[in-house]
């Protein structure tokens, strides 16, 4: 029997305005949450790196999460999350 081919994964750079929800332009896509659970290495690397998100059917890589500012965030849950949970741990 012959391998079946891999299907060819397209990732998508993001790029700082690649979203539009909210009536406002945005670097992540609305349905982009930080991960609930995670190890430390994991997290240096989202944070050194940035990561690929799923969303829907399309992949997009996004840019190292040290570069986020609140700004870029858009809810207060990502806001507050950024600042408690992540920028104390990874700066």
């Amino acid at each position: 029997l012959a391998p079946v081919p891999e299907p060819t994964v397209t990732v998508l750079n993001a790029g700082p305005f690649q979203f539009t929800y909210q009536g406002k332009v945005w670097c992540v896509p609305e349905s982009f949450q930080f991960p609930a659970k995670i190890n430390r290495l994991d997290g240096w690397r989202r944070w050194l790196q940035g990561a690929i998100h799923f969303d829907g059917t399309k992949q997009w890589w996004i840019k190292p999460y040290r570069t986020f500012r609140s700004a870029d965030l858009h809810s207060e849950k990502l806001r507050n999350q950024f600042k408690n949970e992540w920028k104390p741990i990874f700066t």
